[in-house]
């Protein structure tokens, strides 16, 4: 199945409009009714995907001045095709200045012989803010995952921002502690253009399914701290309901020619248990 959605938002007479809505089994926008100037939009699976062979592409613009929220509604299931084909579903994502976009989609579960490739591309104005996350949820219960290749690109002021490649699926890495340490979910939030750290400063709320809440804070302790953007890494290890944090590490990761004091934003990752009720990260 090839599928293809666009969605094109707008500000117009204070408030965001959407231009255009187009929508192609099984990706399916469904837009809300709506006052303020965000517009808030729903991505819906209207049928069983991504499946072996599979190839969905969704775009999303967002104008200058506009204000988008597109969330997702139920996880998506990689599966696999009757012949082992490979799956693949691209987001191309384009922010103009003074806009804003909130893409949260919900986890991608990868079964066993699935092989999907998901692919994220962002390209940013300036003065544009973009916030997303992705959670990958490799394998259902008691089975093994298939293969899983993640690939994030941003570039912000047409300069490279983030280039990154996760990819799962294979025993001998999946165990290996410089890549998934044998966890099974995987939660990455990624935000640009967001509120000035001044001194690099922030706090993470995770909230388990007793209603305990744990903070943690973290800075990022390098001699630049009054840099406006910088990508900070926050790894934490939960298990049940304790929660181990490592402090976060500063990185400009600043392309050739770049001006200095630019970096790539604020990255968040965390481990989660491969429990189905694991804790939700605010």
């Amino acid at each position: 199945m090839r599928a293809h959605a666009r969605l094109v938002a707008c500000f117009d007479n204070g408030r965001t409009v959407l231009r255009e809505l187009r929508s192609m089994a099984p990706l399916t926008l469904f837009p809300r009714r709506h006052s303020g100037a965000e517009a808030v939009v729903h991505l819906v699976n209207s049928a069983t995907a991504p499946l072996g062979g599979d190839e969905l592409r969704l775009e999303v613009h967002v104008g200058p001045g506009a204000s988008l929220r597109l969330s997702g509604v139920a996880a998506a299931l990689a599966l696999p095709g009757p012949r082992g084909e490979p799956s693949s579903s691209t987001v191309d994502i384009e922010v103009a200045e003074g806009g804003a976009l909130e893409y949260l989609p919900e986890p991608t579960v990868v079964t066993a012989r699935a092989n999907h490739t998901a692919i994220l591309r962002a390209e940013l104005a300036e003065n544009s803010r973009f916030h997303t996350r992705e959670v990958l949820v490799l394998g259902r219960a008691g089975e093994r995952p298939g293969r899983l290749r993640s690939i994030v690109q941003v570039r912000r002021g047409g300069v490279p921002a983030l280039r990154q490649t996760q990819t799962a699926g294979e025993p001998g890495l999946d165990g290996a502690l410089s890549v998934l340490a044998g966890h099974r979910v995987l939660a990455t939030d990624l935000d640009f253009g967001g509120p000035a750290r001044s001194r690099g400063i922030g706090r993470l709320v995770v909230t388990h399914p007793a209603g305990r809440r744990r903070h943690a804070r973290y800075r990022a302790g390098d001699g630049r701290r009054c840099c406006h953007e910088k990508a900070l890494l926050l790894e934490i290890l939960i298990r049940g309901p304790y929660l181990r944090w490592y402090p976060a590490r500063t990185k400009t990761c600043r392309p050739a020619g770049a001006p200095a004091g630019r970096g790539t934003g604020t990255i968040h990752r965390q481990w989660l248990p491969p429990d189905e009720n694991y804790p939700a990260v605010q």
